[in-house]
């Protein structure tokens, strides 16, 4: 079978480039192959659902700016829900982070004594940095959303559909070979494995595992509630993230595992437990509970996303962790760009 266009990965990456692929070149054959019964079911649907400012992140970096064209885009989907929440990120300097919102370009002000008295409720802080451009997506809705959108644009949407194999111009999915004039990498955890198999090695993995708590006991904070990060952490940091439903998270803990073995089973999560109380100690530990698994892919070579087309016929989307939610409309048009 011969196809213009192969995306293979149906996260939130793989689904918007298959959009703005078939925006930009609507004659085109375009399918998108995913491993899972379920279309966004690894990374995409297993993380907070933030759309980030961008303060984070080197600036002038592929982070740093897809990350605020992203937030910009979002903003501009008739069909995202949005959770304008904003995000207060406490700690007893915030200098640093003035610093680089400053550089970056993000919008932010000190929380006021009427905020701070609020915001104590929660958590102890004499100082926060309000950030309104953070806000929460509902992911499963816009999943949902899209894959309407893609079907009625004719794209093929195939789940189920492991490629196992990838050559120039080819990509076995089952028994069946696909002739494919153009191939786009956005598998997530599976990206490194897959452009191996056409002698790329110039990158390397690294899975890093996140898990959350949830709580039963009225948390109404109105905005996300984030600590400042430390030097050295795989994450952000345990904060509070408000989930379309109106529950609440805590977390995630951030640490290395095995490439390969990806493992969504929780384990002890004592010390997740601990950290989540030194962050907000007036919850009722009685009424916290295991919430949910996920799973980031790091890259060995770099800490920046990498989209890039190494080869011709071939584009590839690397390391797309947090922000990649965030920066998923912006990733989808730089790799229309490429082609």
């Amino acid at each position: 079978m011969k196809i213009n266009c192969s995306i293979i990965g149906g996260g939130i990456v793989g689904l918007m480039t298959a959009r703005e692929v078939a925006r930009a070149k609507p004659s085109w054959d375009i399918a998108v192959f995913e491993s899972s019964e379920y279309l966004g079911d690894a990374t995409t649907g297993r993380n907070s659902g933030v759309l980030h400012s961008g303060i984070y992140y080197p600036t002038n970096s592929l982070k740093h700016t897809l990350c605020m064209q992203g937030n910009s885009l979002w903003r501009e989907e008739p069909g995202a829900n949005i959770i304008s929440c904003g995000k207060m990120l406490v700690g007893d300097d915030l200098s640093d982070l003035e610093f680089k919102a400053n550089n970056n370009g993000v919008e932010y002000r000190y929380a006021n004594d009427e905020e701070l008295e609020q915001l104590n409720l929660y958590t102890h802080s004499d100082k926060a940095l309000f950030i309104a451009s953070t806000g929460v997506l509902d992911i499963a809705s816009f999943i949902r959303e899209i894959t309407y959108e893609l079907k009625s644009m004719g794209v093929a949407v195939l789940i189920n559909s492991k490629v196992t194999e990838l050559k120039p111009s080819c990509l076995k999915v089952g028994d069946d070979w696909y002739q494919s004039d153009l191939i786009i990498n956005c598998a997530g955890l599976g990206a490194i494995e897959l452009r191996s198999k056409l002698g790329l090695t110039n990158y390397t993995q690294k899975l890093v595992k996140g898990r959350w708590l949830t709580t039963t006991e009225k948390f109404e904070a109105p905005w996300l509630i984030y600590p400042k990060p430390l030097p050295n952490l795989l994450g952000l940091g345990v904060h509070s993230c408000i989930d379309p439903d109106g529950s609440v998270r805590f977390g995630p803990d951030a640490y290395p595992i095995v490439a390969g073995s990806v493992d969504y089973t929780f384990g002890d999560y004592e010390n997740l437990l601990s950290d989540t109380l030194a962050q907000f100690p007036n919850l009722d530990k009685s009424r916290i509970s295991p919430s949910m698994v996920g799973i980031r892919t790091k890259l060995e070579e770099t800490t920046d996303f990498v989209v890039d087309s190494p080869l011709p016929g071939y584009i590839e989307a690397l390391g797309i962790e947090s922000p990649g939610l965030t920066a998923a409309p912006a990733i989808a048009k730089l790799i229309v760009d490429l082609i």
